[in-house]
This record gives structure tokens, sequence and C-alpha cells, in this order.
């Protein structure tokens, strides 16, 4: 992965630095306003960047699901959430909060399954 294809997906931007015979990436990921620095360590930049990628999916997908208080965005019921993304990847999705929203197992199938539109594309087409 590259700087730029880093910037694209997560909307963060990254710096990097060798460290002996690893490379350290990092950014600031500050889209809830904590600030927080996130850093990912591998051999290679590439890698690096890949896994600091999947730390900032996973944080902001549990922003996501919070402040929906761990409901699905369509039926409202307290249910384990999956990640679904409003711009689909084949559409150029990216991994930012606002592209993320929390929807249980049956809801995800319906909407990328059946070819059923939740209610909140509904409103958008």
């Amino acid at each position: 992965m590259t700087f730029l294809a880093f910037e694209r997906i997560t909307g963060h931007e990254a710096t990097s630095e060798p460290l002996g015979n690893s490379v350290s990436a990092q950014t600031l990921c500050d889209c809830d306003g904590s600030g927080n620095i996130f850093t990912a360590t591998e051999k290679t930049l590439d890698a690096a960047l890949d896994k600091l990628h999947t730390v900032i999916y996973r944080y902001h997908c549990s922003i996501v699901f919070e402040r929906q208080k761990y409901r699905c965005c369509d039926c409202s019921r307290k249910r384990p959430l999956d990640p679904d993304h409003v711009k689909l990847r084949s559409h150029g999705r990216v991994d930012t909060v606002e592209n993320i929203k929390g929807r249980c197992r049956e809801c995800h199938d319906k909407r990328h399954g059946k070819g059923v539109r939740p209610a909140d594309e509904q409103e958008n087409a």
C-alpha cells in the first residue's frame, strides 16, 4: 500500500521512519476529537501501512457501533454488528466513520445477498 492509497482509504495521512530492520508507520486519528496516534511496525513500509489500515478500520468501526448504541441501523435490534460501507468497495469506498454503518447479519445479508435496499439508501435514491 502506498501513502496515497492509505490516505484515500482511511481519510488520514501517514508518516514513516526506519527502525533498524523494520519500518514504523504512524497516523493521527482525530475523527472523534481524541487526537489518538496509531503506530504499526513491520519489516516493510507496505506491510506497516496495511497493518495500520486494519487498526484504523477497526477503530472507526468501534466509533460507529458505539454511536449506534450497538443497535442495527436498519432494524434497531441489539445484535452483534457487521461493519457495512455506505459507498461500496466496488464504487471506491473509504473506511471513514461517515462511510460505515453497523448492521446485524440479517440486515447486512438482505442488503448484499438479496438485493434489498435498506431505508437509508431508499431515501437517497
